[in-house]
């Protein structure tokens, strides 16, 4: 299954195999910047975010909301579920600058912590040889890997400029880390290479922990995805940005005057 949002604020399920939709919520929202979908547990559930600040999640099977998550103050730029093995958690990033992970049956905050980064613009996780790992990106191009509890692991690289796509995946104990700019660059790292940082210290892309990086023909990486089998890897470039679709640029100075999405 895949789930999707945009500017109509409907949050949608399809079919990946036939292309059918299976579900649609509207949540009456202006616009959704962001999804996830799970089964894990033997519950199917999708989560949603966009222009009011709040985190909604709901039950595949029935339609039922089960969730309405508060406590960012700024747009919810990124949501990946944890695969966890006592109960369904769920992680977010916001423009408020924070990274919070969430207890989705018992609709608390499990952890808050900083973002180190002013504008965090995607979130990523996957269950790796260490434990689950999260991978946030933001516009000052810093790349960073964090524990499910916060802990910084270390900062896989520094980007010039804004960071637009992100994806991570683990495949015969090797967790990957898919990174596309503004400059239409696509990267690979290993995300628990030896030869990174632990520290906080930004870490050179080196044989042991850079994969490969290639670049398109477009401007801009804006999204990119694993394939299911971990063989390969999905971009999108676009050629321009339609007005509205995406979340203002931010300034490294401060608040965008345009109403942050």
């Amino acid at each position: 299954m895949l789930v999707s949002g945009g500017d109509d604020g409907t949050v949608r399920i399809w079919n990946t195999d036939t292309g059918k939709r299976l579900r649609t919520f509207a949540p009456k929202l202006k616009w959704v910047n962001t999804g996830a979908i799970t089964d894990a547990h033997g519950r199917g559930l999708v989560a949603a975010a966009g222009s009011d600040h709040m985190v909604r999640v709901w039950d595949i099977t029935t339609g039922a909301p089960t969730q309405a998550l508060s406590g960012h103050s700024a747009a919810v730029t990124g949501l990946a579920f944890l695969h966890l093995e006592d109960r369904a958690v769920l992680a977010s990033c916001s423009y408020d600058g924070t990274i919070k992970t969430w207890d989705v049956e018992a609709g608390r905050v499990l952890h808050s912590w900083p973002a180190q980064d002013d504008w965090p613009t995607a979130l990523a996780a996957a269950s790796a040889a260490e434990g689950t790992v999260l991978v946030s990106e933001g516009a000052t191009g810093a790349v960073r890997v964090w524990d499910s509890h916060g802990t910084p692991r270390q900062v896989l690289a520094a980007y010039r400029g804004r960071v637009h796509a992100l994806a991570l995946t683990t495949s015969r104990d090797t967790t990957t880390a898919a990174v596309g700019g503004l400059d239409g660059s696509l990267t690979l790292w290993d995300v628990e290479s030896p030869t990174s940082t632990s520290d906080g210290k930004r870490a050179a892309p080196t044989p042991g922990n850079h994969g490969r990086s290639s670049r398109s023909r477009a401007t801009r990486t804006a999204m990119a995805t694993f394939a299911p089998t971990s063989a390969g890897i999905y971009a999108a470039n676009p050629s321009q940005s339609a007005p509205g679709r995406h979340p203002p640029a931010p300034s490294p100075a401060g608040p965008s005057p345009v109403p942050k999405r």
